[in-house]
């Protein structure tokens, strides 16, 4: 929204500028409700929400705070972004996403907002599940480039959290 902003002629004000910081949205939501302990934005495109489920985990844990609230959101703010992927043929021609179909053409963009809160058992007034354990990896570097998983890194990642959570997977 930012880049749209900056090439309208529309003046900017004081609540426009704060709006289109990402670090802001995390104290914007700390601020209204109250909330206090560790606020922050976490920015690693597709495992962002895993990212923050993890750090959300180790924070719990470690006493930094009793209960946190782990949201994962994907808005399109620029259409230019959407412009870029359909020139790199990346989207879906007709616009339908088709998954493991031998049709698939591209993947369709969508936007989403969802959000769960995770406390310490002691503090949770029902419990309707438990999250056992939590890891995140990085593929580094690897010759497809930096675009494309890496089907053994996440593999190894899966079979790490069995391990360290010590929960057999069959």
């Amino acid at each position: 929204a930012g880049g749209i902003w900056r090439r309208s002629n529309t003046k900017m004000n004081f609540y426009g500028v704060l709006g289109n910081i990402l670090s802001m949205m995390a104290g914007r939501l700390s601020f209204i409700f109250g909330f206090t302990g560790p606020s922050y934005v976490v920015d690693t495109a597709c495992s962002a929400s895993s990212v923050a489920l993890q750090q959300a985990l180790l924070n719990i844990r470690t006493g930094q705070c009793d209960a946190a609230l782990v949201a994962g959101a994907h808005l399109h703010h620029d259409p230019a972004s959407t412009y870029m992927f359909q020139q790199l043929e990346m989207t879906s021609k007709d616009g339908k996403c088709k998954v493991f179909d031998a049709s698939a053409d591209g993947y369709v963009r969508a936007e989403a907002i969802v959000a769960i809160y995770i406390c310490k058992k002691d503090v949770a007034k029902r419990s309707y599940a438990t999250i056992v354990h939590a890891a995140t990896n990085n593929d580094g570097y690897k010759e497809q480039g930096i675009t494309f998983p890496s089907v053994v890194l996440q593999e190894k990642v899966i079979r790490q959290v069995y391990e360290e959570s010590g929960v057999d997977p069959l």
